[in-house]
């Protein structure tokens, strides 16, 4: 992934910052690749985290719905922005 890419994901998460207690987001970047981006929506309603992963350590099974292989965050960013429409 590009530090370019990187950056657009930086800026998209710290946009977030208003979401307060309805959804979380971070942003994990690690010096040797393997960055990953943590969703959790509706925080205390339940919600179940899902993780979107760069380069996963270890194959992500089929049936997993909680870890989601993204090269390049465009299902994370998709979802970022989908929560963002339902903050009023």
């Amino acid at each position: 992934m590009t530090r370019e890419r990187l950056i657009e994901m930086m800026d998209l998460v710290l946009s977030c910052k208003h979401w307060g207690h309805s959804h979380s987001v971070e942003l994990k970047i690690d010096n040797a690749g393997g960055h990953e981006v943590y969703i959790y929506p509706n925080v205390g309603n339940g919600g179940k985290a899902k993780v979107y992963e760069e380069n996963p350590i270890i194959p992500i099974p089929e049936n997993d719905d909680t870890h989601v292989y993204d090269p390049n965050f465009e299902k994370a960013e998709a979802e970022i922005r989908r929560l963002k429409e339902e903050i009023p």
